[in-house]
């Protein structure tokens, strides 16, 4: 009678054991998934995010500066390359969403002289090929390349309209110094398009 029971404690103990190394061990694996899935690490099918702006490959999602250095002035009263005040030019920005995978949408940010008194430069107009730019700030502009412009490797081409307002400055515009801050910033930043809104800016008041 000792012995049977003895046996069937042990028995217990072991089964006892069992179920608290599977509860531990599910547990474990459970919060492992999902630690994995917070931090993203399951996927293994990351979305493609190649995006070449002018002659810059963007991969991330920060915001980079546009070179203006390929500023194309309309002026015959000054050398090649160069502006004066009184000068007009056009930059044209080419958004290039290459093998990306998703929709994209991106903002322009542009600090000229409007936005910033320091600076020499004026944006006159921002207009695209592609018809989806909208003012949604008083200095950015935001547009959308959706996956059927993508696959149908549409490139979007945006023109700014440029001047150098004539107020008795006599500094001639050098192309090798167009990237220094000082004349002009343009800030570009991509993420994907999930759909949302594209609200248009309003001045206060309109």
């Amino acid at each position: 009678m000792k012995k049977n029971y003895k046996k069937l404690i042990s028995i217990l103990i072991i089964i006892i054991i069992v179920v608290v190394c599977f509860i531990y061990l599910y547990s474990k694996g459970t919060y492992t998934i999902y630690e994995s899935q917070v931090g993203g690490d399951i996927n293994p099918n990351i979305a493609k995010w190649n995006i070449m702006v002018n002659d810059t490959i963007i991969t991330t999602k920060e915001i980079t500066a546009v070179d203006i250095s390929n500023i194309n002035w309309i002026t015959d009263h000054v050398a090649p390359n160069k502006a004066a005040p009184g000068s007009r030019g056009i930059l044209d920005i080419n958004v290039d969403p290459l093998d990306t995978d998703v929709s994209i949408r991106y903002d322009i940010e542009i600090i000229d002289k409007t936005v910033d008194s320091e600076k020499i430069l004026t944006v006159n107009s921002v207009t695209d090929t592609l018809n989806k730019l909208v003012r949604t700030d008083v200095n950015t502009y935001t547009g959308i390349i959706t996956l059927d412009d993508i696959n149908s490797g549409n490139i979007n081409n945006i023109k700014l309209d440029i001047e150098w307002v004539d107020n008795g400055e006599e500094i001639d515009f050098d192309v090798e110094n167009a990237i220094k801050r000082d004349y002009l910033i343009i800030n570009f930043k991509a993420v994907q398009y999930n759909g949302e809104k594209i609200v248009p800016y309003t001045l206060v008041g309109d």
